[in-house]
């Protein structure tokens, strides 16, 4: 048995980045009151500069059907790519399968995408993110 220590953050000289990071947590809700239709975009968090999202999770409780996907002003699906949406959609969470950490070089916000054959005219959208970010 072998202790292998090639890992980026164990070699010589590295320390924990948690000891220089702020972590921020948000919460933010949407009511849809009135009617979403497609391509309607949502933003919801606010990220700052050096702002690198470490963990997503959205609910949806929307009337109509349709889905949604989660990203950024670059990127519309970086964190959750087209996922149903609708009265029971349950929780999602980030595409923990192909999830590469993205640090913002600008301000920006994470979005909420609406698209569906019905619009969604009630309901709301929850989001809890968290960011690191250099200080």
């Amino acid at each position: 048995m072998a202790t292998i220590s090639t890992a980026t953050k164990v070699q010589s000289g590295i320390q924990p980045k948690g000891s220089r990071v702020s972590e921020l947590t948000t919460v933010s809700v949407f009511s849809a009151n009135g009617s979403l239709s497609t391509g309607d975009v949502i933003q919801m968090v606010k990220v700052p500069v050096n702002g690198t999202l470490v963990d997503l999770k959205v609910s949806c409780v929307l009337s109509g059907q349709g889905s949604i996907k989660v990203g950024d002003g670059l990127s519309t699906a970086r964190y959750i790519s087209d996922t149903a949406a609708s009265l029971s959609a349950g929780i999602m969470v980030m595409n923990a399968q192909s999830f590469v950490p993205y640090t913002y070089s600008t301000d920006d916000t994470i979005d909420v995408i609406y698209s569906g054959s019905v619009n969604a005219s009630s309901g709301a959208i929850y989001m809890i993110a968290t960011v690191s970010i250099d200080i």
